[in-house]
């Protein structure tokens, strides 16, 4: 989860406090503590951690991410998922036997002790009236897509341009959050789960990320596009929204290294090299 490379530039070289000022969040990274105080399995595997913090609020801008240790065990970035403000903290964390994140599912999460370091990231949402958003987010990834939904929905008010967003797993029952993204606001966003393996237990979109965006716009000119998920699909993802016309300084990315199998396409020879914006800041 550290960088992802720019067209003429290695973006891990980048240094955030370089960016024009419009880029960077307010919030100061700092240290908090807090416990864990309520746990669900929201997907086959992934667990929703929700995380009460002492002292001030952990504030961060949408789409940023933590450093987070759960009962003293090694810390891992995790996006936060909630709106900026809330009283918990959420964060989804991957819980598949053969990830490193296993030792959440099996150890006591509730009550336990968490470690926060952060904010991080300058691939956090800017205030954009009006104008229409393109949310691509593969597995867990969402944590970050469903934060940066929910602040732009509570920060627009009636001044808000439509917003596409696309979930992406292997198959239905990785989905989750489905009724709050389909029924978010008002009818506003337009939400649509995507399976690699077809199912009829689910109305899911068949097929990968990168086939259900060029089946479904034909130009991506003036959208601000975030996403979030495995590195080599973010970086398919982004190359497919600059062909169809998004502009670079319009990508927003927010990619892992931990694709799971059946999630990331493979990338082009030469591709992936179209992002302004890295996860960690």
């Amino acid at each position: 989860m550290q960088s992802i490379t720019s067209g003429a530039v290695p973006v891990k070289n980048l240094d955030p406090r370089s960016l024009a000022m419009d880029t960077e969040p307010s919030y100061r990274v700092r240290r908090a503590t807090g416990t864990v105080v309520q746990v669900q399995a929201p997907a086959r595997d992934i667990l929703r951690v929700r995380v009460a913090v002492d002292g001030a609020p952990f504030m961060f801008a949408p789409g940023q991410h933590a450093d987070v240790s759960f009962n003293g065990c090694v810390p891992r970035q995790y996006a936060m998922a909630n709106r900026p403000g809330d009283p918990l903290l959420e964060f989804h964390v991957p819980c598949t036997p053969v990830a490193p994140d296993g030792f959440v599912a099996t150890a006591p999460c509730d009550g336990a002790l968490v470690r926060l370091l952060g904010p991080y990231g300058i691939a956090f949402r800017r205030r954009h009236a009006g104008e229409p958003m393109l949310l691509i987010a593969a597995d867990s990834g969402l944590a970050a897509i469903k934060s940066i939904l929910l602040s732009a929905l509570a920060d627009a008010g009636d001044d808000i341009g439509p917003i596409h967003l696309y979930h992406g797993v292997r198959e239905a029952c990785d989905l989750y959050d489905g009724d709050l993204l389909a029924n978010a606001g008002g009818g506003v966003v337009h939400y649509v789960p995507t399976v690699l393996t077809p199912s009829i237990e689910r109305v899911c979109r068949h097929g990968s990320l990168v086939q259900a965006i060029e089946s479904d716009f034909p130009a991506l000119a003036g959208f601000k596009v975030h996403l979030a998920g495995p590195r080599a699909l973010v970086e398919e993802c982004a190359d497919t929204a600059v062909r169809l016309g998004a502009r670079e300084e319009d990508l927003y990315a927010h990619p892992f290294d931990a694709p799971r199998e059946g999630i990331a396409t493979t990338p082009k020879a030469g591709g992936g090299g179209l992002l302004r914006a890295i996860f960690r800041g």
